[in-house]
C-alpha cells in the first residue's frame, strides 16, 4: 500500500514538473520551432502597429517618332514622312496612416505635358503638310478610410480628375489644289465620384512579419542564429521590421546603414545572434535589400455602401478652312457630355496567408443602380438601369523575397438598358432603346524574380474569353414621312492569349 502511494505521489510529481515546464515552453514546441527545421509562423496571427507611411515620386517621361513611308498604287505615288515629340512630367505621392481604429489611404498625381508633331505627305500634283501642338494637365486624387469600432467599420472614400487642354493643329495644301485647315480646341473634363460604406472585418499588411521570418531563416541558414525565436521575438522583431520600412530618408546610403545597424543591434540585444561578423551581416543584408516587394495580406472584409458619380465634359472648338483661294469659313461648335450614376455597391475581400509560401485571394464586388447620360446631340429619357458582378479567386506563391508567382482566375458580368428621349438625335434622326448583356471568363498568370536589387524580370501571361449580346430597336424619323423601325441583334464573341516580358531598371 505504502508502495503504492510512493508511485502515484511520483506519478502526481512528474506530472504537475512536466505541465510546469511545458506552460514556460509552449511556444517552443518540437513541431514548430526546431533548429534543423525551417523556421515558420502564422502571419494571420500579426496584428501591424501604428505606423504612417509616405512617399513622394517625381517622374520625367519623354516619347519621341520619327517615321517616314511610301504608298505606291496605279492611281498615285504617295510619300509620307512623321515626327512626333510628347514630354511630359508628373509628380505623385502616397500616404498610408494605420492605427487600431483608423486604416487610410491616400494617393494624388499631377501630370502636365504637351505634344507636337510634323506630318508632310508628297503626291505627284501637292504637298500637304500637318502641324499640331497640344499641351495641358490633369489631377488625380483618391482617398479610401475606414473608421473601426471593433470589427465594425464606417468607410468613406473619393475618386477624383481633372483634366484642362488644349490644342492647334494647321493642315495646308499646297500645288494642283491648294487648301487650309486650321483648328484650335479646348477640352476639360471633371470626374467625380464619392464612396460611403458600412462594413465588417478586417485586412491587415503581413509583409513584415513575412520579411523577418526570412531574416531569420537567412541567419539559420548560414549558422548566427544562436537561439530558438519565440513567437514573440518573431513579433517584436517585426514592429521593428514596420518602423524601419515605413521611415523616410532622402539618401538611400544612409537608409541602408541605419536599417542594417538597427536589425543588428535588436538581434544581438535578444540573444538571437552573438556574432557580428560579416556572415551575419551578408544574411541580414541579401534578405533586406529587396523587402520592397507586394505584400502579404491576412484577414477578411464584408462591406455595402452607396457611390453616386458624375463625370463632365466640354470641348470647344473653332475650325477655320479654305479651299482653291475662296473665301475663308469659320465654324464654332461646342459639345457637352454629362454622364450620371446612383449606384449601390457591396463586396466581399477575403485574404488568407495558407502558409509562408502560399496565399489564397477572393475578391467579389456588385455593383448596380441607375445612370443617365446627356450629351449635345443625345439624351435618354430619365433613367437607364445597369448592374454588374465580378469575381477574382487566385493563389500567390512566395517562395522568398526575390520570387513572386500569382495565379488568378476572373469572371465577370454586366448588363444595361438605354432608352433616349423623346426628341430625336440632332444629326441622325433617330429614337432607340438598348439592352446589352457582357460576361467574360479569363485566367492571369504573373512571374516577377530580382535579378539584382534595382534589376526586375517581370512576366505575365493571359486568356480571356468575352461575349457580347445587344439588342437594338431604332425608329428613324425623316420629316413628311411615317417613321420606320428597324431591330437589330449583335452576338461577338472574342478569345484573346495574350503575354508580355520586360526587364526593369529602377535607377533610385
Amino acid at each position: 500500500m505504502k508502495c503504492l502511494n510512493l508511485r502515484n505521489w511520483l506519478l502526481i510529481t512528474s506530472l504537475i514538473s512536466f505541465a510546469s515546464v511545458y506552460g514556460q515552453w509552449e511556444e517552443y514546441t518540437p513541431s514548430a520551432y526546431r533548429l534543423k527545421d525551417t523556421l515558420n509562423f502564422n502571419l494571420k496571427d500579426y496584428i501591424n502597429p501604428e505606423y504612417h507611411y509616405r512617399e513622394l515620386e517625381a517622374l520625367f517621361h519623354l516619347t519621341g517618332e520619327l517615321s517616314g513611308w511610301t504608298t505606291d498604287s496605279y492611281i498615285y505615288l504617295n510619300k509620307t514622312n512623321s515626327f512626333n515629340l510628347s514630354p511630359d512630367i508628373s509628380l505623385s505621392a502616397n500616404c498610408i496612416h494605420n492605427t487600431l481604429h483608423r486604416q487610410q489611404q491616400t494617393s494624388w498625381q499631377l501630370l502636365g505635358g504637351f505634344n507636337a508633331s510634323n506630318q508632310t505627305v508628297d503626291r505627284i500634283n501637292y504637298l500637304t503638310t500637318i502641324n499640331s501642338f497640344s499641351g495641358g494637365g490633369n489631377l488625380y486624387f483618391n482617398n479610401e478610410t475606414r473608421f473601426y469600432n471593433g470589427k465594425r467599420y464606417l468607410g468613406v472614400g473619393m475618386d477624383a480628375y481633372l483634366s484642362y487642354n488644349k490644342g492647334y493643329s494647321k493642315s495646308e495644301t499646297s500645288g494642283y489644289t491648294s487648301s487650309f485647315v486650321e483648328e484650335r480646341s479646348t477640352s476639360v473634363n471633371l470626374y467625380v465620384e464619392p464612396t460611403i460604406t458600412v462594413g465588417w472585418g478586417r485586412i491587415e499588411e503581413t509583409s513584415n512579419a513575412w520579411l523577418t521570418v526570412h531574416l531569420l531563416r537567412a541567419l539559420q541558414k548560414s549558422g548566427r542564429l544562436a537561439i530558438i525565436p519565440t513567437v514573440r521575438d518573431v513579433k517584436q522583431l517585426a514592429d521593428l521590421v514596420t518602423h524601419l520600412r515605413n521611415s523616410r530618408y532622402f539618401d538611400y546610403r544612409f537608409r541602408l546603414i541605419a536599417n542594417l545597424t538597427a536589425l543588428d543591434s535588436a538581434l544581438r540585444a535578444s540573444g538571437l545572434t552573438s556574432k557580428a561578423d560579416i556572415t551575419t551581416f551578408s544574411a541580414i543584408n541579401d534578405v533586406w535589400i529587396y523587402s520592397n516587394r507586394p505584400g502579404r495580406l491576412s484577414g477578411n472584409r464584408l462591406y455595402a455602401g452607396i457611390s453616386p458619380g458624375i463625370d463632365w465634359s466640354r470641348l470647344d472648338s473653332k475650325i477655320t478652312s479654305q479651299f482653291m483661294n475662296q473665301d475663308s469659313s469659320v465654324n464654332n461648335s461646342v459639345e457637352e457630355d454629362n454622364f450620371q450614376h446612383y449606384d449601390f455597391v457591396a463586396g466581399l475581400i477575403c485574404e488568407k496567408p495558407l502558409n509562408m509560401e502560399w496565399q489564397q485571394s477572393l475578391s467579389v464586388s456588385a455593383r448596380g443602380g441607375l445612370c443617365t447620360t446627356q450629351t449635345t446631340y443625345l439624351y435618354e429619357a430619365g433613367f437607364s438601369p445597369h448592374a454588374e458582378l465580378l469575381a477574382i479567386f487566385g493563389y500567390g506563391y512566395y517562395p522568398n523575397t526575390r520570387t513572386s508567382i500569382k495565379f488568378s482566375a476572373t469572371g465577370g458580368i454586366d448588363w444595361q438598358s438605354v432608352k433616349t428621349g423623346e426628341e430625336p438625335l440632332v444629326f441622325l434622326n433617330e429614337k432607340y432603346e438598348m439592352e446589352e448583356l457582357n460576361w467574360n471568363l479569363g485566367a492571369n498568370t504573373v512571374f516577377q524574380y530580382y535579378l539584382s536589387p534595382s534589376l526586375r524580370l517581370n512576366m505575365n501571361a493571359s486568356i480571356s474569353y468575352d461575349t457580347n449580346h445587344s439588342t437594338t430597336n431604332m425608329e428613324y424619323l425623316v420629316e413628311g414621312y411615317p417613321p420606320t423601325t428597324k431591330d437589330q441583334t449583335i452576338n461577338d464573341k472574342a478569345l484573346q492569349v495574350s503575354y508580355s516580358a520586360s526587364v526593369v531598371y529602377m535607377i533610385w
